[in-house]
């Protein structure tokens, strides 16, 4: 539950999952398919990246993310983590869960008037992560 909802990560409980057997096959397979065929569809899809990310590589899954459809809107984040609903900074999860909602009233449910999602992320410099002032 805690993984789930925005609480304080001091009152998150610490947890692994394992990678299993079955996990391993499962995601080579996956990953093989999307390889062997692209685009995977023609419906609209959203891929969420993040510079901060620990787990994938950000340019990796910007050139990946172009065999999954044709129709493909790519958000790249400058902070957020692995999971990019789950930031440290409750402004940056909140930046997230905003453009998916935008990004899926304009897409997928035709509401133009909330199409404004690409808009450009101002980049801080890097030296403002240490020395905030």
């Amino acid at each position: 539950m805690a993984s789930q909802h925005p609480f304080p990560w001091s009152w998150r409980t610490y947890y692994t999952v394992p990678n299993t057997a079955g996990f391993i096959v499962g995601a080579s397979a996956a990953m093989k398919k999307i390889r062997n065929r692209a685009p995977l569809t023609e419906k609209p899809a959203l891929v969420f990246t993040s510079n901060g990310d620990d787990v994938l590589n950000a340019d990796e899954v910007e050139k990946f993310s172009t065999r999954i459809s044709v129709d493909r809107e790519l958000m790249r984040l400058q902070y957020n983590g692995h999971d990019v609903f789950l930031a440290v900074d409750e402004e940056d999860e909140q930046f997230a869960i905003e453009h998916a909602r935008k990004w899926m009233s304009c897409s997928l449910l035709g509401d133009t008037s909330q199409c404004t999602y690409n808009e450009p992320i101002e980049e801080e410099p890097w030296w403002k992560i240490f020395w905030p002032f």
